[in-house]
């Protein structure tokens, strides 16, 4: 099971997601609830350097969180995601920005750590 966790900064937001990540709904509607339910900052910074597993449903509510953030003009981060799902990501042709760690991720929103 999957377990989000997020921290504010004064520009972004990180919502690091730990363990598996499919199979269930209920991880893929967390993050969805997780973002319908903060005001979206400039940028969110999507850890996934801790998940174990993805399916189907994960790239459902990547593509939701992503769409959500662009339609308040906000930006969408990709952060230590693993090689198969950059891949994917690569493949569905996302618009979204995609770097090895967390801390390059909030440098790229502006944000020193």
């Amino acid at each position: 099971m999957a377990d989000i966790q997020r921290v504010d900064h004064s520009t972004c937001m990180v919502l690091s997601i730990v363990g598996e990540f499919g199979r269930e709904a209920s991880p893929a509607a967390r993050l969805r609830n997780e973002m319908a339910l903060v005001p979206v900052p400039p940028c969110v910074v999507l850890d996934l350097g801790d998940m174990t597993r993805w399916d189907e449903a994960t790239i459902g509510a990547l593509i939701a969180s992503l769409k959500r953030t662009m339609s308040v003009g906000g930006r969408l981060v990709i952060a230590a995601a693993s090689p198969d799902l950059s891949e994917r990501f690569r493949a569905q042709a996302l618009p979204l920005e995609q770097y090895s760690t967390v801390a390059d991720a909030v440098a790229a929103c502006g944000v020193q750590e």
